[in-house]
This record gives structure tokens, sequence and C-alpha cells, in this order.
């Protein structure tokens, strides 16, 4: 992580008065040097004022020496020779106190010569510390501003991502919602169709009721009765599980609409916090950018205080040394006296620097050879001197030069570098992003085309599970007929059997005329209902004249074998329904597994177009959570989003029920 990214922001404001008060204590310390470099200058004027003072002083003394032997020397060319005299008194008082003034002012110059040493070395060791410190300054402010910018880019990009989620879960959302009023809109289909149903169901059975007769109704009659109003009662079960299916989805759909809703704001939230969190950060930035550039002000504004003290300082180093060449062109012709006395002094710099002195001086004796190698040498080291001066002061301005130098290619570099690290940056950023939209367009594409594959697939099922069907429904209806046809002929031929039997017996035209009008009325009935009265007539016992007949036997043997043969026919026909009426239920059982694969494709298909991200989100939440009520809450949107079948609904309401531990 960033080292300013857990910093609030008060405390970024107290990081910047702290650097804020070191840059004023280094103004301060600057403040100090530049005073006390002024004081040591005054210092530097009144020595040389001094030192002036002392020079004019041995000049007089000089000028009032010759005056005197050139009296002196008048004075004897007029007189006779007379042996020298010792000198006096006074001159060694004065040559004495001279000697002590000489002694007191080298040692100052000397003390005052190294305390500036030591400032100028201090000088520039702090001038090297401000400039390293500076430097770090500076750095460290480009790496935050740097660090700033990059945060700022990541939360655009955030920013970005959320709007995209945002978008993504509003399409789900619309796309859940239409593909529920799409199942809504199936299941009133069916729903109408089901009343459709049930209203034809109902019709049939008054029809039924109409047709058949409500007195002494047999009880083999009322088995079909028994199973429509079982296959009626199980019609009104299914009826009243698609009302609680539909009454469940309309729940759902409201569930749906308030998590969405629900979600909308708290996308409106979080999207409001991160808009605050940006002005905040664009805030603290332009606070950063306004400190830097007081900074950077304020760095400039040292830099030529500095600049303007080296210039102030190199001019005064010209003065000291136009000083020293004043004092030697002065003490040029110092006499023998001063010589002495310069020896005497504890400094053997400046008793070499007066004997050079005396040896330019008119009055100096060239006789010697020592003397004038001694003034070779003088010469060559002067120009030395000459030389590492301006060598001193020109390396001086060189490194100068090349620090600022050095300095400003280090940041152009880095500038150069930052611009191509961005502009590769922008143009892989630019690539990416056509890949992206590239492969988003890809798999639009795909998405549509395998949903128009899909939907071509799904009618094409549809339209051949139709086909079957209403193919199976024909040949239920051909069947009936077939089956209603050979009952009919079979009561036909029963009917005409009875009026074989009635005319063949002696005696039985009472009884025919009593059976007639019964067969006649029991026509439309059933063929077990004929059976049983043919059974019945058969129980009834025969009369005294009809047991002797040999033909009331044969007849009978001949009506019974008919008899079994229609019960085999009638047992044949019954097994032929049975069978028709199983195939009805398989084919009802196909066509219910059929539906419930198509659901499970729409499901899959409404999974397929899912947001995997919104989704892990959810099972994260769920898998974290630890309350029952959120938990209840994700397991609804988990259902709503991965299309949970009504029994898989029902088996997690189950659980809700009974409680998770």
């Amino acid at each position: 992580m960033d080292e300013y990214e857990d910093f609030s922001r008060e405390e970024i404001i107290h990081f910047c008065e702290r650097l804020q008060k070191k840059l004023k204590k280094y103004e301060k310390k600057l403040s100090d040097l530049v005073s006390a470099y002024k004081d040591l200058a005054e210092e530097k004027k009144l020595l040389e004022d001094s030192l002036k003072a002392v020079k004019q002083e041995r000049r007089d003394k000089d000028d009032k020496t010759f005056l005197q032997k050139s009296k002196d020397f008048i004075t004897k060319s007029k007189q006779p020779v007379v042996p020298p005299q010792p000198p006096e008194n006074n001159d060694a008082e004065s040559g004495e106190s001279a000697e002590k003034k000489l002694d007191v002012v080298t040692k100052a110059f000397q003390t005052l010569t190294e305390k500036k040493s030591k400032m100028e070395a201090s000088f520039q060791a702090d001038k090297k510390n401000l400039v390293v410190e500076h430097n770090k300054t500076v750095t460290k402010f480009e790496d935050d501003v740097a660090m700033l910018t990059i945060q700022l880019e990541r939360l655009k990009n955030k920013l970005g991502q959320e709007q995209k989620d945002r978008e993504n879960d509003a399409q789900l959302h619309s796309n859940m919602l239409v593909e529920l009023q799409n199942v809504l809109a199936t299941e009133r289909l069916m729903n109408d169709e089901l009343k459709s149903q049930i209203a034809q169901l109902t019709s049939k059975k008054e029809h039924v009721k109409s047709r058949t007769p409500t007195p002494e109704v047999p009880r083999k009659d009322l088995k079909p009765t028994i199973k429509q109003r079982q296959q009626l009662d199980t019609s009104n079960g299914e009826i009243e599980k698609i009302k609680k299916d539909l009454i469940e989805e309309q729940e759902r759909i409201s569930k749906a609409e308030v998590l969405f809703q629900l979600r909308q704001t708290q996308d409106e939230e979080r999207i409001r916090e991160l808009e605050q969190k940006v002005s905040e950060l664009s805030d603290s930035i332009g606070h950063y950018e306004k400190q830097r550039y007081n900074d950077q002000s304020t760095i400039h504004k040292l830099k030529h205080k500095l600049e303007n003290l080296e210039e102030a300082s190199s001019p005064t180093a010209h003065t000291t040394t136009l000083s020293f060449e004043a004092f030697d062109d002065r003490n040029g012709g110092s006499g023998g006296g001063v010589k002495e006395k310069i020896r005497l002094s504890s400094s053997e710099e400046y008793m070499r620097y007066f004997d050079s002195e005396k040896m330019y001086s008119p009055t100096a004796d060239c006789s010697n050879h020592e003397m004038c190698n001694c003034k070779q040498e003088l010469r060559k080291l002067k120009l030395e001197l000459d030389n590492y001066k301006s060598k001193y002061l020109q390396q001086q301005k060189k490194d100068n030069h090349t620090v600022n130098s050095q300095v400003a290619e280090e940041y152009q570099s880095q500038i150069t570098a930052l611009k191509q690290e961005k502009k590769l940056l922008i143009r892989n950023y630019q690539e990416k992003e056509k890949n992206y939209l590239d492969a988003v367009h890809k798999l639009e594409k795909g998405r549509i085309s395998a949903d128009e594959k899909y939907k071509s697939e799904a009618c094409e099922v549809q339209k051949a599970h139709s086909k079957q069907v209403g193919d199976l429904q024909m040949e239920l209806q051909k069947q009936r007929i077939r089956s209603m046809n050979l009952l009919s002929e079979k009561d036909m031929e029963i009917e005409k059997l009875h009026k074989n039997i009635y005319d063949g017996l002696p005696g039985s035209s009472s009884s025919t005329a009593a059976i007639l009008p019964t067969v006649h009325h029991h026509h439309y009935n059933t063929e077990n209902a004929l059976s049983e009265e043919f059974e019945d007539f058969l129980i009834t016992p025969p009369t005294k004249k009809e047991e002797g007949s040999l033909f009331h036997f044969m007849e009978q043997n001949s009506f019974e074998r008919d008899l079994s043969k229609l019960r085999h026919q009638v047992i044949d026909l019954e097994e032929t329904s049975r069978e028709s009426e199983q195939r009805e239920a398989r084919l009802l059982q196909q066509m219910e597994v059929l539906k419930e694969e198509i659901r499970k494709q729409e499901r899959s298909k409404s999974r397929e177009s899912a947001n995997l991200e919104y989704l892990k989100n959810i099972c994260l939440r769920y898998m974290l959570t630890k309350s029952i009520s959120q938990r209840k809450q994700m397991s609804i949107t988990l259902s709503t989003i991965l299309k949970f079948s009504p029994n898989e609904m029902k088996d997690v309401e189950k659980r809700h029920a009974a409680g998770w531990w």
C-alpha cells in the first residue's frame, strides 16, 4: 500500500505545517549567517584601516629619518670626519613600540583569517546540507503528487467499474423483470387453458347427467362418474397449485422489486460517498499544489539570496587582495630596521612576506647572489598565488554551475521519463480499452446468435411436441369413435339376439311385450347394464312347459356361448380403454416432463446471462453474514438469479421455516 493512503486529511495538514516550520528555521539560519558574514566584512575593513594607519606612521617615520640623515650628511660633508656614534635610545624605544604594534596586528590578522576560514567552511557545509534537504523535500513532494495522481486514477477507474457494474445490475434486474412478466403471462395462459378445460369438463359432465336417467342408476354406471369426479378433483387441485404458484411468483416479483430498489439506494449512497471522497482528494491535491508552489517560490527566493550573497562575497575578496597589494606597494621602501623587526615576529609567513617586500624596495642591495635568488623565488610565488586565486574562483564558479546544471539535467531527465511513461500508459490503456470493447462486441454478437439459435430450437421443439400432442389426441379420438362404434354394433347384435330368443319362445308374447320397452329404454345405456339385465333374465326360472323343450336348451346354450364371447369382447374393450387411458397419462407425463425441460432450458439461459460478479458478491455476503434475516434475503436473491424451480423454492422455504441451525 501507499505511504499516505492511510493518513487522514488533518494528519497530512500537520505534516505540511511541520515542513513549513522547518523551512522557516532554515531561513532564520541563513539570515544569521548573512549577518555574521556582514560583521566579519566590517571587522576586515576596520583591520585594513588600522593597517593603513600603521603603514602611514611608518612612512612618516621613514621620511623623518631620511631627512635627518640627509641633513647629517650635508653637515658631515661640511665638517671634518667624525667616527660613527651609536644609535640613540629614542630610536630603540620607537622600534620596540613598532614591533609590539606589529605583533598585535599580525596576531589579530591571524585570528581573523582563521575565523574567516571556519565561517566559510561552516557556511559551505550548511549550504550543501540545505541543497541536499531541498532536493529531498522536492523529491518527496513530487513523489506525493505522483502517488496522489495514481490514487486519483485508481479512484476514477473504480468509479467507472462501479458505474458499469451498476448498469449491468440494472440490465440484469430489467431482464429478470421481463422474464418474470413472461413467466406470469405464460402462467396466466396456462390458467386460462385450465379454466377452459374445466368449463369443457363441467359442460361434458352436465351433458352426461342430462343424458343418463336419474332413477334406478346401477352401481356400475356410477364408476365412470366417480372417475370423472376424481379427475375433476385432481384438476381442481392442480388449479389450486397453479394459483398458489402464481401467488408465490407474484410475491417473488414484489420481493425482487424491493431488492432492486434497495440495491439502487445502496448504489446511490455509495456513489455519493465516492464523489465526496473524490472532492476531498481534489481539495487536498489543490492544497498540496498550493503548498508546492509556495515552497518553490521560497526556494527560488533563497537561491536568489544565496547568489546575491556569493556576488557580494566575491568583491569583498577582491578588495582584500587589493588591500594586500596596496600594503605591499606602500611597504616597498622600508628600511633595514623594519626588516629586523619583522624577523623577530612569530609568523614565518609574514616574515617572508615583509622580507620579500624589502628585497623589492629600491634601497635593498642586489649585490648578493642569494638576494637575487630570493627575489626570483618571490616573483614565482606571487605568480603561483595569483594563478591559484584565479583557479580557485573559476573552480568555485564551475562547481556551482555544474551542480545546478546536474540538478536541472536530472529533473529534465526525470520529466522526460515520466512523460514517456505517461504516453506509454495512455497507449496501453487505449489498446486495452479497444481490446475489451472488441471482446464485448464479440460476446454480445455470440450471445445474440445463441439466443436466436435457442429460440429457433425451442420453437422447433414446441412445434414438434404440439404436432405429437395433436396426433395423439387425434388417435385417441379415433380410438374412442371405434370403441363407440363397436359398442353400438354389439348392442345391435344383442338386441337382435333378444328378439330372436323372445320370438322363438312359446307364450312369451306378454313377456316380450313387457321386456321390449325396457330394452328400447336401455338401448343407450352402457354394456354393463345390459349384461346385468340379461343375467337377471337368465336367472329367472323357466315354466314347466319350457323345461321339456329341446329347443329351449339348445338356444340357451348358444345364448350362453354368445354371452361368453361378448363378455370376452367387453373385457378386451375395457383393456383397450385402460391402455388408452394409460397412454393418455403417459402422454400427459411426457408433456409435463417436456414443459419442465423447457423451463429448465429457459432457466439455464437466464443463468448464462446472469452477472457472475454480482452473484459472487452475493455468495460472499451470504457466507460471511451471521444474521438469519440477511441470509433469507440473500437466499431469495440467489434463487431469483439462479432461477430455482418451484420445488427447490419450496424446499428452501421449508428450510427457512425449520431454521438454519
